[in-house]
């Protein structure tokens, strides 16, 4: 065949895979997956990956299932989910991010009567009531892989959480926005919502991704 007929069997291959890529419905396979790794039923009513040097996703009716014993049926369901991703940044990271969209957002953060936190999967899972430890026992957790976002969109967000007791602890978010031109520029975010029916507003200029990075130094 010779080098330029495998190029060029390689490039068609390469390009059917990204035609079908961009066409391709991955909803039910990605799902399939986490719900392997969770422990967790997750249902994806669909995803939809369009290739690029911004890698495009999109995610429609996405839902995670509660423990046993919980609240309700669902720990999070996201109503939409859009967002670009750097492929380079996959390769070499910190992941970055642009573009992102979130809305129809739902989330139960609780403890069962027993005292079963739904937070945990798999493994951590199998600790059940164990307490968990405090930050200082443990240490700091690692951020220096945490991605930068250069620009969110969340509209129409609640996040609950319930205590072993009973009682609940509820955020509503009409929006929030975040804002920034790169990992080592100041982040500014603004919030409309409310807490415990309480409402609330907020703006804050926060210092860069790349301070958040640095696990042993508070974000301010």
């Amino acid at each position: 065949m010779g080098w330029r007929g495998g190029c060029r069997t390689c490039c068609t291959s390469g390009g059917a895979g990204w035609v079908f890529l961009s066409n391709a419905d991955l909803g039910r396979f990605v799902a399939r997956r986490a719900t392997a790794a969770l422990g967790r039923t997750v249902e994806i009513g669909s995803l939809h990956v369009t290739p690029g040097r911004w890698l495009k996703v999109e995610i429609a009716n996405a839902r995670l299932a509660n423990i046993p014993g919980g609240t309700g049926p669902d720990m999070v369901r996201v109503g939409r989910l859009a967002a670009e991703v750097n492929v380079s940044s996959l390769l070499h990271g910190p992941m970055l991010v642009r573009h992102v969209a979130i809305s129809d957002v739902y989330v139960m953060v609780e403890r069962t009567p027993q005292r079963v936190p739904n937070w945990r999967f798999g493994k951590q899972a199998e600790a059940g009531a164990k307490p968990t430890p405090h930050p200082t026992q443990s240490g700091p957790d690692d951020r220096s892989d945490y991605p930068t976002a250069l620009d969110v969109a969340v509209q129409k967000g609640e996040v609950i959480y319930r205590t072993a007791h009973g009682s609940e602890f509820r955020t509503t978010l009409k929006t929030v926005t975040l804002q920034t031109d790169g990992a080592d520029k100041p982040v500014h975010l603004a919030v409309d919502g409310a807490y415990n029916e309480t409402p609330v507003t907020m703006t804050a200029t926060m210092q860069p991704f790349s301070i958040l990075r640095q696990t042993k130094t508070p974000m301010g």
